[in-house]
């Protein structure tokens, strides 16, 4: 980033800089962020002076690092930084999804802590998934009902599928749709910025904003 972009300009007039699902972040980045901000800032001060709120559930996803062993993994975690002393730890204290405390939230919850039983001829980094968890049969069918139009919006609302990737998510809308009533319509997008910062007009041109799937 260059000092004098309008990107630079923009995180020296920020007054707090949020970074969420941190536990996804390696420290490499944690500390160019730093590097990038004390350069900015021109202060010899972590981060250079900015407040930083970091959050995240660090029983969730780690880093993602190709071929690499348990213990790469661990060393390129956040914790593993020199700047996680100089964050100040809260937790919440109520966790709302699992308010209702039902024995698939609970079981979650176990997994995270590392409070299942190992269970005999598992490794030991192994968790079973209950019986009453797995849908052998079609996944839509098992999560709403063969017949989508009997269900009222209330009971659609609570129930939703969570998919790995975007294209994974078109996969099953494109299976949905033709099992819902009515006439499908399509609205095309005009893939296109405004904006008043010519710099904009060139950082996201038709070619980019063509293979985003929001």
């Amino acid at each position: 980033m260059r000092p004098t972009s309008p990107e630079a300009d923009k995180l020296r007039q920020a007054m707090l800089i949020i970074i969420d699902e941190i536990t996804m972040f390696r420290k490499d980045g944690l500390r160019c962020i730093d590097c990038l901000l004390r350069d900015l800032m021109n202060k010899d001060k972590p981060f250079g002076g900015k407040v930083i709120i970091i959050g995240g559930d660090f029983r969730q996803t780690l880093p993602v690092v190709p071929r690499s062993t348990r213990a790469d993994v661990i060393e390129s975690f956040i914790k593993s930084s020199p700047l996680s002393s100089k964050f100040t730890h809260l937790s919440l204290t109520t966790n709302i999804r699992c308010a209702a405390q039902t024995e698939h939230n609970m079981w979650l919850l176990n997994i995270g802590s590392g409070n299942l039983p190992e269970i005999s001829g598992l490794p030991c980094d192994s968790n079973e998934i209950p019986q009453q968890m797995v849908v052998e049969e079609n996944l839509i069918e098992a999560i709403y009902s063969e017949d989508l139009n009997d269900m009222e919006v209330k009971q659609l609302a609570k129930r939703v599928i969570l998919a790995p990737t975007n294209k994974k998510t078109l996969e099953m809308n494109r299976s949905i749709i033709p099992k819902l009533q009515g006439e499908p319509h399509t609205f095309h997008s005009s893939d296109s910025i405004i904006s008043e910062d010519q710099n904009d007009l060139q950082n996201y041109p038709p070619e980019f904003l063509h293979d985003l799937t929001p």
